[in-house]
């Protein structure tokens, strides 16, 4: 396949990850319109982030299966299948329980569409031109939680919560059209069986210890059986990848000692920008008084910065190496977060702002270069099985 193909599928591929990573953080803001429609309290209206990202994870332990066994292209015009189809029923779902649902196929979307993605680049990208290629990535799943907000607090101020989800409707339907014309097959499927046993592992150990740490501050007794459950099963389902000939996901690569420190790295960094971008929303809204679009808005800046710096990031880390970026990243994180925890008790607009803006900086410089260390000891052909995420 020549360069500008693989330029064009790449940035359909792109787009399709900003827009799954934009249909995660678009119910937030919306989630008080929600439970007034509905008639539900927060601990219900909370699983539609909590279950999404349960659903999310599932998928994504099963795409190293789904990219072996699938076509690229059958794969990404499935992943558009669900994602429209659940933003669809959501903007129609006339009950709770039906909403609900909507909201979790969507989730199979999300869950196809981001390490499909990043495999897909993995694979293709020019090696001396990872770091870019990376960084690119990086940018595009940041943007995606950042103009969620705005957009969503716009559509639920003038149009009603019902239509934030006609941007990313209207969004994956013409990438589905590009997609047909653009995407090719980088590999041709393998003739491999999916083990129901370990998706049933994967999916109890997963939901039990989502669910336990979800009740940490409600009831935690509860909250410590549920987790040691949930890490049991995980547990299972780790030795049960050890034996069988198909593993689900391939953890070979967690035995090198690159790899698996490289995995703990990007799960940190990713905690970090997730984890800001769900919160600060809630308390500009809850501590501060501001109105959705306010609290969407507030968190454009801290993106842009972090979009320039992705970039920048990821020329540096081509001619220097990840060395320089890593620890001055993860150091700035540590006293960003910091700063977030001293700045909120006080109800400080401006100070909880500029921690943010440091630690999204700070994430574009963690993530792209564990991603690209971790993968030297993984062959070409073997990228897209263990490295789903």
């Amino acid at each position: 396949m020549g360069n500008r193909n693989n330029l064009a599928m790449l940035a359909v591929l792109y787009g399709s990850a900003f827009v799954a990573a934009f249909n995660e953080n678009t119910i937030n803001v919306a989630l008080i319109s929600i439970m007034g429609e509905f008639a539900v309290d927060a601990n219900t209206a909370q699983w539609l982030v909590t279950g999404y990202m349960i659903v999310t994870a599932i998928v994504v332990t099963v795409s190293a299966f789904l990219t072996k066994r699938l076509r690229l292209r059958t794969l990404f015009l499935t992943a558009a299948g669900f994602l429209t189809l659940g933003l669809v029923a959501a903007m129609l779902a006339p009950t709770w329980p039906l909403f609900l649902a909507a909201r979790l196929v969507q989730a199979v979307g999300t869950g196809i569409f981001i390490p499909v993605m990043m495999s897909t680049v993995l694979a293709v990208a020019p090696r001396t031109r990872m770091g870019t290629y990376l960084s690119i990535d990086g940018c595009m799943i940041t943007f995606g939680p950042a103009f969620a907000p705005v957009v969503s607090g716009l559509m639920v101020t003038t149009l009603g919560w019902r239509s934030i989800f006609l941007p990313p409707a209207a969004l994956i339907v013409v990438l589905a059209f590009l997609g047909v014309a653009l995407i090719r097959n980088i590999a041709e499927p393998e003739k491999i069986k999916l083990d129901g046993i370990s998706v049933v592992l994967s999916a109890v150990g997963l939901t039990s210890f989502v669910f336990g740490l979800s009740l940490v501050m409600a009831s935690p007794m509860v909250a410590v059986i549920t987790i040691a459950v949930g890490l049991a099963v995980m547990g299972a389902f780790v030795v049960r990848q050890h034996r069988i000939p198909n593993p689900l996901l391939n953890l070979t690569p967690m035995h090198n000692r690159l790899f698996a420190p490289v995995c703990v790295l990007v799960v940190v960094a990713m905690m970090t920008t997730f984890s800001m971008s769900v919160l600060l929303p809630l308390y500009f809204e809850g501590a501060l008084g501001t109105t959705a679009l306010a609290a969407g808005a507030l968190l454009l800046a801290p993106i842009l910065v972090n979009a320039v710096t992705s970039l920048v990031g990821g020329r540096v880390m081509d001619k220097r190496g990840s060395w320089p970026l890593l620890p001055a990243g993860f150091a700035i994180i540590t006293v960003g977060q910091l700063a977030v925890c001293l700045c909120a008790p006080p109800c400080r607009l401006l100070a909880c702002l500029w921690p943010r803006w440091s630690c999204t900086r700070a994430w574009a410089w963690c993530s792209p270069p564990p991603r690209r260390r971790g993968c030297r000891p993984c062959p070409p052909s073997r990228i897209r099985t263990v490295w789903p995420f």
